[in-house]
């Protein structure tokens, strides 16, 4: 398309006197949006070399291809309104973030309806695409299985979130299954539950991003994709109970941030090893009706990461809790985040002390790892008697991704549940310390 034929188009438009921006500055989206079937479609011409920034022409053209589809669906239930401006609204297609209005017929020829796009952001996935993954349990294999192709609908009656993990795989078959089993052991046996994959190049940094708004756009997908599932269940009158790991905290905070003042009843949720003090989430959760489970909130005695997103909460986190009417939780969560912030120093001091202890133990890698094994120990040891030589190995460890070894994957078990763990896949006890020094040195 020639300039000249662009300047007309948008003439056509009318949309400066509309919107008040320069009238050469939009586009037909697409031969197909020209109005002949549905709306015509629109675009800011400076918006269309974002496409270039997608990873691959299956990117593009799954994008294109969802955005075309606004002739039809544009302001539909699945949009979010501008609450200051009717018409204009956002939406989530696919891998693409589109902001548009819709301008409605009008008695001046000048002024054709339609829908324009104002803004576009295309967000790619490093490792595995957000969304509702089916996850089951194969009997006859002994493991769980997650499905293939990811949803926004939420079937089961169990529903997780998950924090940190190395991959889709990990996430469904090793770090959530045990945290429901635990959670909702008193409705018998679990056999399959809805996971919302969290990917973890949002929250982890591991992907390099060309920009930081490129990680918030793919951050807002991801929690725009989390509230219409939500919002979906709940008025199909679906029951779901969940469990939210970790950093699942943060994407479900921005979904129902989205989702403010409407009622979600049907949902309970259950904070596991959180890594955003809970306080903070919880007067979104009593505004939307949002049920808690009795515990509220598990964390490993070990799991400094989560204690430590819980300091200088306690009080608020009471108060919060005695509006849900749970006064004697309340009271019990204020105690042991107390408690924690009077440990935290203790803890912090011993473990630097621990870290001078092991340094040259890790820059010697070729000592044998029995050696390693022993001085490790010892090192422990030296370093505060008054703890126990796995106690700061399982403080080490809460950045891994081992579930044997990480208290933060393990909000559930207690300090001796793991311990054994521990030892059970090492071998033995002195190799459970190697095997931290040589996940940290991956790391």
């Amino acid at each position: 398309m020639s300039l000249l034929n662009i300047q007309k188009a948008a003439n056509l438009a009318g949309f400066s006197k509309i919107l008040g921006a320069p009238a050469d500055q939009f586009i037909l989206f697409d031969r197909d949006t020209d109005g002949r079937v549905g709306r015509r479609i629109f675009i800011n011409m400076n918006l269309v070399e974002k496409f270039n920034g997608m990873s691959d022409q299956h990117n593009i053209n799954y994008s294109f291809q969802k955005i075309k589809q606004l002739s039809a669906l544009a302001g539909g239930i699945k949009s979010y309104s501008n609450v200051a401006d009717a018409s204009e609204h956002m939406q989530i297609l696919g891998r693409a973030k589109v902001t548009y209005k819709i301008i409605q017929y009008t008695n001046n020829p000048e002024k054709q309806p339609g829908i324009y796009i104002t803004d576009l952001d295309l967000a790619d996935f490093s490792d595995g695409n957000a969304g509702i993954y089916k996850v089951e349990r194969d009997h006859s294999k002994n493991r769980w299985a997650a499905s293939k192709k990811p949803s926004l609908e939420i079937t089961s009656h169990f529903a997780a979130i998950n924090g940190l993990c190395e991959s889709l795989r990990q996430a469904a078959r090793q770090i959530i299954p045990p945290m429901i089993s635990s959670a909702y052991q008193n409705v018998g046996h679990i056999n399959s539950f809805d996971l919302f994959y969290n990917p973890p190049s949002l929250y982890s940094g591991k992907k390099k991003w060309t920009t930081p708004e490129q990680k918030a756009v793919t951050s807002e997908i991801t929690a725009a994709r989390l509230a219409h599932a939500i919002n979906t269940s709940q008025k199909k009158g679906h029951l779901v109970k969940w469990v939210v790991h970790g950093d699942g905290i943060k994407v479900l905070e921005k979904a129902l941030i989205k989702l403010d003042g409407r009622d979600l009843s049907n949902h309970t949720m259950l904070f596991m090893a959180p890594t955003e003090a809970v306080a903070n989430i919880l007067p979104i959760t009593r505004r939307s009706n949002i049920k808690l489970h009795n515990d509220v909130m598990k964390i490993h005695d070990h799991d400094g990461l989560s204690k430590k997103a819980q300091l200088g909460t306690g009080s608020r986190l009471a108060s919060e809790l005695k509006q849900y009417g749970m006064d004697d939780r309340a009271e019990l969560l204020k105690v042991q985040v107390q408690r924690n912030a009077r440990t935290a120093t203790k803890e912090l001091v011993s473990a630097a002390t621990f870290g001078a202890s092991i340094g040259a133990l890790i820059l010697a890698p070729a000592i044998p790892a029995l050696t390693v094994g022993a001085g490790v120990s010892a090192a422990f040891t030296a370093a505060n008697a008054a703890d126990t030589a796995q106690g700061f190995r399982n403080r080490l460890s809460t950045s891994l991704t081992e579930p044997s070894l990480n208290p933060h994957l393990n909000p559930h078990k207690s300090v001796d549940e793991l311990n054994l763990a521990a030892k059970k896949s090492s071998g033995n006890l002195a190799m459970t310390f190697v095997d931290v020094i040589k996940a940290k040195l991956r790391g």
